[in-house]
């Protein structure tokens, strides 16, 4: 077999393959007799030799791959989508408006922190600062946002335990769900998102409009149909119409780029309307529909191996869950329960899941109900059988 740059590529050279050889070599330049064993001290030396040179071979590899977008990854992958255009999401935090009760004269400071109700992993930090002058105790809505980056959430009315105390600030709570912020774009997806874009020939074809959609601030997914008939679809489409099915950005942008985008004589249909303006600052109804997200409970049983299990194993389950899920089902799409086994398998010490149920509706077990996730996915560990390793 040809290793090295060929005809049909870089064919990386195996660490056992470069021994074989080099042995082999100094077989025949030494002694057809020398001893080469892994005990020797030829052996060793081998060993080492090889293990530098496998890593030379794995560098070229990996100088190679940084050229194919299919193969590239991080940095590689960040340059080779810069030359089209196409930029990695970065991690965005989760917002929300919550509702706090300070005492006259109190100032709830900028960086004052509150948290879910029995969750101190959902902590949201204020961005700006409130006070009380009114001369009673009243209640004042501020914003605030995660303190870490990715899918915190605070469903309505969970935000209710201050963290950090300031005199006179006597309460908080939230009357709607945060705004869930996004992890950082994985190769995978900058993948799909880069290809979704270079198909974009025209500028009114579904394709091309699904790009333009999402490059809109904050739009995560799109979803498009479209009925070029004249009449009517199975699904209630009219004729010569399209429809987006768009997670995430403002109804405002949404409708302006599906506006710029369409091809004269389509008209963007949904169940929700927005206008948008052209040239002359004349005013369009838009449509569009955004999809009902619904929340997704996984319940994993799993058997582990104690000794090498993590301390926060469940918590490395749960994100695991949540990545796959993210990574792999969008609008429209089935939670196939297969997929997910892999993930779970990701995390050190598990031994076997021995049962994995997804569903959308809230289990019943009464511990570990966990709120995770860009699609608000809950994850339940109900059971863990430790395997004792201890030598008898």
């Amino acid at each position: 077999m040809s290793y090295g740059l060929t005809a049909d590529g870089f064919s990386n050279k195996p660490l056992e393959v470069i021994k074989a050889e080099i042995e082999t070599e100094l077989k025949e330049t030494i002694d057809p007799g020398l001893n080469v064993t892994a005990s020797s001290v030829t052996g060793q030396f081998i060993g080492v030799f090889s293990d530098k040179l496998s890593e030379l071979w794995d560098a070229c590899q990996a100088v190679y791959s940084a050229y194919d977008p299919s193969a590239a990854e991080g940095v590689s992958l960040d340059n080779l989508s810069t030359l089209t255009a196409t930029l990695r999401l970065e991690a965005t935090k989760s917002t929300v408006t919550a509702s706090v009760n300070l005492n006259n004269g109190t100032t709830l400071p900028v960086g004052s922190k509150a948290n879910v109700a029995g969750d101190t992993s959902s902590v949201f930090v204020t961005i700006e600062e409130i006070s009380n002058s009114s001369g009673i105790t009243a209640d004042f809505n501020v914003d605030m946002e995660a303190e870490v980056t990715g899918p915190v959430a605070a469903n309505a009315g969970t935000l209710t335990e201050i963290l950090t105390p300031v005199a006179g600030w006597n309460s908080i709570t939230n009357a709607a769900d945060a705004i869930l912020g996004i992890t950082e774009e994985t190769d995978s997806a900058l993948r799909i998102r880069r290809e979704t874009e270079l198909t974009a020939q025209g500028a009114a074809t579904i394709d091309a409009i699904r790009a333009d959609l999402l490059n809109v601030d904050d739009v995560e997914e799109v979803k498009m149909f479209e009925n070029i008939t004249l009449i009517t679809d199975g699904d209630g489409l009219p004729g010569k119409s399209f429809e987006a099915v768009v997670l995430g950005g403002t109804d405002v942008a949404i409708a302006q780029q599906l506006f710029d985008s369409k091809a004269a004589g389509m008209q963007p249909y949904g169940v929700e309307s927005e206008n948008a303006t052209d040239s002359e600052g004349n005013a369009h109804a838009i449509g569009f529909t955004r999809p009902t997200e619904i929340v997704i409970y996984c319940e994993v049983d799993l058997l582990i191996d104690a000794d090498t299990y993590p301390a926060d194993g469940d918590d490395q389950v749960k994100a695991a869950i949540l990545a796959k899920i993210n990574e792999l089902f969008g609008i429209g799409d089935d939670v196939i329960l297969s997929r997910l086994y892999s993930a779970i398998y990701t995390v050190s010490g598990v031994i076997d899941v021995t049962d994995l149920m997804v569903d959308d509706v809230t289990p019943t077990v009464a511990t570990g109900n966990f709120a995770i996730g860009t699609k608000e996915i809950a994850a339940i560990i109900t059971a863990r059988i430790d395997v004792d390793t201890t030598p008898a």
